[in-house]
């Protein structure tokens, strides 16, 4: 497994004998500056990826993120549509309605169907599926 990581921000883990990575938000990203490598760490996360792959991101940030965050967001969903990705699970708590709306807006931006999730076993769950 190899991992990417921002401190106090994200961490990625990518395993490619599952053709999966984890992406977890560790905390608030206020501005593109507070996460300068993210969009490469993304790059590097794709290349050891094929075709079909799978991502599971938890998120555990209370508030909703800023434009310029979404827009950082985008990109990085573009460039996952771009290199194939089949399926998104995001693992977000109950009572997280402006961070579930914000997926749901950046996804349907960018063009990738990210399929929300209470639990981390129902998530992985889907992700199995065929």
């Amino acid at each position: 497994m190899t991992k990417f990581k921002e401190a106090g921000f994200y961490e990625i883990t990518v395993d490619p004998s599952k053709n999966m990575y984890t992406l977890v938000f560790l905390g608030h990203w206020n501005t593109p500056e507070d996460i300068p490598n993210y969009l490469e760490h993304m790059e590097k996360t794709l290349a050891l990826l094929k075709t079909g792959f799978s991502c599971l991101v938890f998120i555990n940030d209370d508030k909703p993120p800023k434009l310029a965050i979404t827009k950082v967001q985008k990109k990085a969903q573009k460039m996952q549509l771009a290199a194939g990705i089949k399926k998104a699970a995001v693992v977000l708590k109950k009572k997280k309605i402006l961070q579930k709306l914000s997926l749901t807006v950046i996804g349907k931006l960018s063009g990738l169907d990210i399929k929300v999730f209470q639990s981390e076993p129902e998530a992985e769950h889907w992700l199995n599926e065929e």
